[in-house]
């Protein structure tokens, strides 16, 4: 609240009218009356409060109606430009908004902050008081944001080191795996001579126990074999075989109770090998 009159209020300024206008009239007291009434105090005296803006002379009772005087008086005045300039004893202080040069105002000149329950000191302490808040909780995020970044690294560092690790035992499986391979195609074509070359001397002592050395050069041939005068594919048959005579060109196994035929000498060899040599007579090696 602002006062354009040199007064503060009207119970005074009737003190000072005459009676014509509502004023009272004024005769000069007694000693007694002196006594009982207060003392007259000249105006300026009570309004400490003075506006120091530039060609502003006006005193106000209290720091509430200097502030309002100042926000309605002059600052409205500067509404029309973008830049705020603070007048008070030609502080030429630069400010953004009208909000911005009142609390600097205050703050800074009149070293008035408000007090609880006065409107606008209450909204701009409220205000403050989430600032700080909010201030404290991003202080508060931003160190929990860093200890999660370091966490993120040492995790990273962590899984880096893990896939290198999974990636040298991966490549040693593939290495086990070759040598594995290797192994066993050796120990295959080990097994293989092995076996071929104890099939070999099997053979020879069968040869020996059930053949006819005289005769007989081949171990596979059958010493009870039929000689036939009408059998041209003698020379040419596989050794213990004879000739079919219902079936020409085919070649029947001569071992006991067998008498299975075969149409080329592969074939028949490979059954007396592998069904009647490893079967009936032999044993395998590691059985023995």
């Amino acid at each position: 609240m602002s006062h354009d009159s040199p007064f503060v209020s009207s119970q005074f300024s009737l003190l000072f009218l005459p009676p014509m206008f509502g004023g009272q009239s004024y005769s000069m007291p007694t000693r007694r009356q002196a006594k009982k009434r207060p003392p007259i105090v000249h105006l300026p005296y009570l309004k400490t409060h003075k506006c120091n803006w530039l060609r502003c002379k006006y005193y106000f009772l209290t720091p509430q109606e200097l502030v309002g005087h100042i926000q309605n008086k002059h600052l409205e005045k500067l509404l029309t430009i973008s830049v705020f300039t603070c007048k008070w004893n030609n502080c030429e202080e630069f400010k953004l908004s009208q909000n911005e040069l009142l609390g600097h105002i205050r703050e800074t000149h009149l070293k008035y902050r408000g007090v609880r329950g006065e409107g606008r000191g209450e909204e701009d302490s409220g205000t403050k008081k989430k600032l700080r808040n909010l201030q404290v909780e991003n202080a508060n995020l931003r160190t929990r944001l860093k200890s999660n970044e370091k966490k993120i690294f040492l995790l990273r560092n962590q899984y880096e080191s893990n896939k290198s690790n999974l990636d040298d035992i991966l490549n040693e499986l593939a290495r086990c795996r070759e040598s594995i391979d290797i192994i066993q195609k050796q120990n295959r074509a080990y097994d293989d001579l092995v076996r071929r070359e104890w099939a070999e001397e099997q053979c020879h002592n069968i040869k020996d126990v059930y053949m006819d050395e005289q005769t007989m050069d081949n171990v596979f041939e059958s010493e009870a074999r039929i000689k036939r005068d009408w059998d041209t594919d003698v020379d040419m048959s596989p050794p213990s075989s004879d000739v079919d005579p219902s079936c020409k060109g085919s070649f029947r196994c001569s071992w006991k109770n067998c008498g299975q035929l075969f149409i080329d000498k592969a074939s028949l060899k490979a059954h007396v090998r592998w069904i009647h040599i490893s079967n009936s007579q032999l044993q395998s090696p590691a059985n023995q």
